[in-house]
């Protein structure tokens, strides 16, 4: 009997909180400090919101990923689909927004990113 084939998805990055699993369609509300998106984007599609200057800034920094999307927008505009995200990250207060709990995914999770 064969022994089951490994997973080929990256083990989750050490950086990221416990929550995150291999299929979340992650919303990021917090772009002060791309350098965990990095390690977020290794095992996952992301979308990160912030003001004109912190979506120019990730862009830049992450420039060489192509299942990362930038886009201009606060906890309070989001401008996506309904339902459409299971995990959205946030820098300091977890208590989700009337746009936040529009875009959330039913049984979808709001973590503090660390």
């Amino acid at each position: 009997m064969r022994a089951p084939e490994p997973s080929r998805r990256p083990p989750l990055p050490s950086t990221m909180p416990p929550s995150v699993i291999p299929e979340d369609r992650v919303l990021v509300l917090c772009l002060s400090d791309t350098t965990p998106l990095r390690d977020l984007a290794k095992a996952h599609a992301l979308v990160g919101m912030g003001t004109a200057e912190q979506v120019q800034a990730a862009r830049r920094a992450l420039a060489d990923l192509t299942n990362v999307m930038f886009v201009q927008g606060d906890r309070n505009d989001i401008p996506w689909q309904d339902r459409w995200f299971t995990l959205i990250l946030v820098d300091s207060d977890p208590e989700p927004t009337p746009a936040m709990t529009r875009v959330l995914a039913e049984g979808g999770r709001i973590a503090v990113m660390t």
